[in-house]
Order: structure tokens, then C-alpha cells, then sequence
């Protein structure tokens, strides 16, 4: 008997995974706890429709936080903390943070 899972289950599989069963164990155990629904292709359908939705959710997510990640960055800028807030983005956006810069040629020593 094949159903698909809504949970993780161990030693099975993991959630909208399809795997095979005895028949006993989908009907007596897993399917009546709500562990698991039958393989067929409305069923299917519906966990395709709801891993896309899922999918989709992920990806705004992804996108606002970074729209926060530049917004903070831009705030930390106007308040003249520039290389913080480059360190900043680098380190959120997971690119190597930037060199700080090189001395400059001019000697402070007034002797």
C-alpha cells in the first residue's frame, strides 16, 4: 500500500515523502493518527499544490529579509558608520566582509 506521509516519521520517511507500507500498518495505524493519507492522484495533486505554495512563501520570505538586510545597511550609512555597514552586508549576505583601507601616504609626525 502506498501513502503519503504529513509528517516525519522515523525509520519511514519524511514529510510528503511516498512510500510504501503494509496494508495493515496504513490503514490501522498511520492513516487514522493523521500520519499519513492514501497514494492516489488527487492526493498527490494537493501535496505538489502545497510544495509549490510552500516554495513560493520561502521565497518572498528570502526577499524580504533582504529588502531589512539593505534597509539597516542604508540607516547604519546615514549615521556615518560606512564601513560597519558594509561589514554588515557582507557578513548578512554571506560575501566576504571588505579590506579596511590602506594607510594613507601622509605622516602624522609633526617634529
Amino acid at each position: 500500500m502506498e501513502v503519503i506521509l504529513t509528517q516525519d516519521i522515523n525509520g519511514l520517511g519524511y514529510k510528503n515523502d511516498t512510500v510504501t507500507v503494509k496494508p495493515g500498518y496504513g490503514r490501522n495505524y498511520l492513516i487514522p493518527q493523521g500520519f499519513a493519507i492514501i497514494a492516489n492522484n488527487s492526493n498527490a495533486k494537493k501535496i505538489a499544490e502545497n510544495i509549490r505554495q510552500a516554495a513560493h512563501k520561502a521565497e518572498k520570505l528570502k526577499q524580504g529579509w533582504r529588502q531589512a538586510v539593505v534597509l539597516r545597511a542604508r540607516i547604519m550609512g546615514l549615521q556615518g558608520r560606512k564601513q560597519e555597514a558594509v561589514d554588515y552586508l557582507a557578513e548578512q549576505l554571506g560575501a566576504p566582509p571588505a579590506d579596511p583601507p590602506p594607510p594613507s601616504n601622509c605622516s602624522s609626525d609633526w617634529t
